[in-house]
């Protein structure tokens, strides 16, 4: 990535109690989208994160330069780097009361969640068991245009088309035609942040991104994820020494924690060979320790001796159950659809340890279950693995999704 000239941007990096790291971007002169920077590398780092290093105290990323509370607030970072952790430590240190005890509300909304998808009003968005109380809240809450509230937007980029269209109750938020006092929060992957209301993208007072791990953090990870075997963290940091691209993945903390696992699963198998050269064979090298410890636990197949090396080999039963997960994850992606009611959506008896299952009970309503893949970047991975498997060519593929055109790389 290019390093922006001084008078684009000014980054700030900042260490929170949970060992995240914060760069925020100020805006000095040009247009909003003059002066995101997207793509930050350890080489980029150095140079300009800590070269003009300044401490912002977590409690201030929702505050103005002049200290004012910021009316809206952008949050971006690559997947998997923190972004979602990030804003729900926010909540949970101001529910502690340790910091933004200025605003009185505090209201955390998941954009891919089910109730965000079908919300038409803004009562449907913030939720109470207890209607009566719920209605009551929301009145309060409109009558004094979210005076004295933060409302953070978890997750733009897993909104579906509808609620990105002018006239949604997310729109309406974004337009600040709905609850225009409050400071609103929204966090999002890079790349979906130019869709954002025009309304929002003009107010920004506050730019930050998530850049996640820092040296010092991924030595601290490293140690505590395989700090019991003092042989097995030696190894492993001779390994990122000596293979780049893996050592590359470590500042994103999602990657962090894959590449550690995987290489960890591997030594304990006796495998130190393992070294994936691109993204796809870390996320295909994930899916097999997932399938792994699936066929470990299993009833029928616990009782073979499964290896890491075994799981191109898979009973015939368990390709058909990764193929409906596949399958699934795929659909998923054409709907923009992030979590799948149990029922309705035709979730397999068996997700193989690709998915989790969520349970909420509600007052007068009963009890419902819901699945959702660990994370988006899995499910995004299980789709390509679909489509690779249905379609032999770049036509048949473009057809299949409706799409200009399709290119392969190889």
């Amino acid at each position: 990535p290019r390093l922006p000239a001084e008078d684009e941007v000014v980054i700030q990096g900042v260490q929170t109690g949970r060992s995240m790291n914060i760069g925020v971007v100020i805006p000095s002169t040009g247009s909003y989208y003059s002066r995101i920077v997207h793509g930050i590398h350890d080489e980029f780092r150095k140079n300009a994160v800590q070269k003009k290093k300044k401490v912002v105290n977590f409690n201030k990323v929702c505050k103005c330069e002049d200290g004012s509370k910021a009316h809206s607030v952008l949050v971006e970072g690559a997947p998997g780097v923190g972004k979602t952790t990030f804003a729900f430590e926010l909540c949970k240190q101001w529910a502690r009361g340790e910091i933004l005890q200025e605003w009185g509300v505090v209201v955390i909304i998941k954009l891919r969640d089910q109730r965000t998808r079908t919300a038409q009003t803004i009562n449907d968005l913030l939720y109470h068991p207890d209607p009566e109380i719920r209605h009551q809240i929301v009145t309060e809450l409109v009558e004094r245009n979210g005076k004295g509230m933060l409302v953070i937007l978890d997750g733009y980029d897993e909104l579906t088309t509808k609620q990105r269209e002018f006239g949604s109750v997310i729109q309406l938020l974004m337009s600040r035609e709905l609850l225009c006092r409050a400071t609103l929060m929204v966090t999002s992957r890079p790349l979906a942040t130019r869709t954002l209301h025009p309304n929002f993208l003009e107010s920004i007072d506050q730019h930050i991104e998530v850049l996640g791990f820092t040296d010092k953090n991924i030595e601290e990870y490293i140690n505590s994820a395989c700090g019991d075997n003092p042989e097995l963290v030696e190894d492993f940091k001779n390994y990122l020494y000596s293979h780049p691209f893996s050592s590359s993945l470590m500042f994103n903390p999602l990657q962090c924690a894959i590449v550690t696992d995987l290489y960890r699963s591997h030594w304990q198998c006796g495998d130190k060979g393992f070294a994936p050269k691109t993204l796809t064979e870390l996320y295909t090298g994930l899916v097999h320790t997932l399938l792994l410890r699936y066929l470990t636990h299993h009833p029928v197949h616990k009782d073979r001796n499964w290896r890491l090396r075994d799981m191109s080999k898979l009973p015939e039963d368990v390709k058909q159950q990764l193929k409906a997960v596949t399958a699934l994850a795929a659909k998923g992606i054409e709907k923009q659809q992030y979590v799948f009611d149990e029922e309705d959506d035709n979730v397999p008896s068996e997700t193989l340890g690709l998915m989790q299952r969520e349970e909420e009970l509600t007052a007068g309503i009963g009890r419902s279950s819901s699945h959702n893949f660990l994370h988006l970047t899995l499910q995004e991975y299980l789709a390509a693995v679909h489509y690779s498997q249905q379609c032999d060519s770049p036509e048949k593929l473009s057809k299949m999704l409706g799409w200009n055109s399709v290119i392969t790389l190889r």
